[in-house]
């Protein structure tokens, strides 16, 4: 559900999705704000995903494990147990899969 507030001199437009980040934008005019949210709102219906979530759905899970492997693991004292369980991370299929595509089912599978 769109949300359209006065701002000082300008108007706010927030667009709050389940699953999705906040959006805001801020317009000169109310009814810019206004159509905005709609036309955002409406591509979310259609599953399409919009420009301003680009790291989740850009990125794969194994790139993010990839990249905690590199940067984090390896200044802890159990880098060696963790790099073992992020191998096995990274050898399942579920980490082709895109951030956004991520859901408590697919862990389920992992964990079976």
């Amino acid at each position: 559900m769109a949300n359209i507030r006065k701002r000082g001199d300008s108007w706010q437009a927030k667009v709050q999705r389940k699953g999705m980040p906040v959006l805001y934008q801020t317009f000169a005019k109310k009814s810019d704000a206004a159509v905005w949210a709609r036309q955002l709102e409406a591509s979310i219906d259609r599953g399409e995903t919009p420009d301003e979530v680009g790291p989740m759905a850009t990125t794969t899970f194994g790139e993010l494990i990839a990249r905690c492997q590199a940067e984090v693991t390896v200044t802890k004292r159990s880098a060696r147990q963790e790099n073992y369980r992020m191998k096995r991370f990274l050898a399942h299929p579920m980490s082709k899969l895109h951030l956004k595509d991520l859901t408590t089912g697919v862990f389920a599978g992992y964990r079976t």
